[in-house]
């Protein structure tokens, strides 16, 4: 019996991360994306550690390591003329993974690098899912 067969529409961060996660459980899947290029989408974003569980679950752990920084407190500054309002902490003792930072891009080209790996995924770009 073959592999059931999903099919996703945008080659996005969840779309690549739902992508891969499906492959590496034996489902063949196709990833629909209309964009025909892939570019800066985004300044950066916060990975929380929910986050990083779910990406070194995927085997993307150390690649993410490797393109993030780890984000040590939180300070929230008023606009006007910059004084801080408040801070927090981010890390806590023993948390795995911690809090990282990473460029929007960065985090898409892991994905999109891991994703071109895995035989189970077929990528379509240019076409929407109704071309």
């Amino acid at each position: 019996m073959a592999a059931p067969h999903i099919l996703i529409a945008g080659s996005g961060i969840g779309g690549l991360t739902a992508a891969i996660a499906l492959a590496r459980r034996g489902f063949s899947v196709t990833v629909a994306e209309k964009r025909t290029g892939f570019g800066e989408t985004g300044a950066g974003i916060q990975l929380s550690p929910n986050a990083g569980h779910v990406l070194e679950a995927l085997d993307l752990g150390l690649a993410v390591k490797r393109a993030s920084v780890v984000a040590e407190r939180l300070v929230v500054r008023r606009w006007q003329d910059g004084s801080r309002l408040a801070e927090m902490p981010m890390t806590t003792a023993g948390a795995a993974p911690p809090f990282r930072t990473i460029r929007r891009t960065d985090l898409h080209t892991l994905l999109l690098d891991a994703a071109r790996s895995l035989p189970g995924i077929r990528l379509i770009v240019g076409r929407g899912l109704r071309d």
